[in-house]
Formats: structure tokens, sequence, C-alpha cells
């Protein structure tokens, strides 16, 4: 991963690892592919519209996710999402008991993958 160097006021360099928010860059394009095509599929407006709505509101959620708040309400969003869909996967294969340890398991996964994208993104811009 790449690292981004800078001078602080003491003179000392001081080393970060670059912002790493590829995940929510991911899961926001999943997203508007999503909302594209269920406002397509579910409603009569033009698909350019449902477009222009998915976009918007994309940017709508890329403002909310830049506060601090809003970080941590779509991280257990985002990943509780992602454990649904993998406790539903693994329940078309096996029992109940299986779909919800493994979509917990998933959950916490994705979660602590947000928090650390979060830390990384902190660092670099607080400094």
């Amino acid at each position: 991963m790449p690292r981004i160097r800078r001078q602080s006021q003491s003179g000392k360099i001081e080393v970060f690892k670059k912002s790493n928010t590829r995940l929510f860059k991911i899961e926001s394009f999943i997203l508007l592919i999503a909302m594209s095509a269920g406002l397509i599929i579910k409603t009569d407006i033009h698909p350019a519209f449902c477009i222009v709505i998915s976009i918007t509101a994309a940017g709508i959620l890329f403002i909310f996710f830049r506060s601090r708040i809003g970080f941590y309400v779509i991280s257990i969003v985002f990943s509780a999402m992602w454990g649904v869909i993998v406790g539903n996967i693994v329940q078309s294969y096996s029992d109940l008991v299986w779909s919800i340890v493994s979509g917990v398991f998933v959950f916490i996964m994705a979660l602590f993958s947000h928090m650390r994208a979060k830390r990384y993104y902190d660092n670099v811009r607080e400094n």
C-alpha cells in the first residue's frame, strides 16, 4: 500500500499508510447499480432519471459518510447487508444455525474492515 510522507512542525518526518477507502467505493458502486435496477424495474420512471436519482443518492451517501456518525451508521448498514447476503446464501445450502453463524461472522469481519479503512483515512486526514 502506498505511503504518505509528511514533515511535522518539529521537523520529524511522519509516514502514514495511504487512505484505504476502496471498500466504501465498491459498496457504493454496488448500491448504485442495485438502486438503479430497482428503480427501473419497480417504477415507471424513465431509466435515465433512475440513474440520475441513484447517482444523487450516492453523492448524498458520500457526504453523509464524511461525518463521524454517518461513517458508523453506513458501516453498520453495509456490514449487516453483507452478513444477510452471506447468511442467505449459506441457508440455501445448509441449515439455519450455519446461516446465522456465518452471517454474524461476516458482519463482524466487514465491520472490522470498515474500522480499519477509517483508521487509515483519519491518519491521513489529520496530518
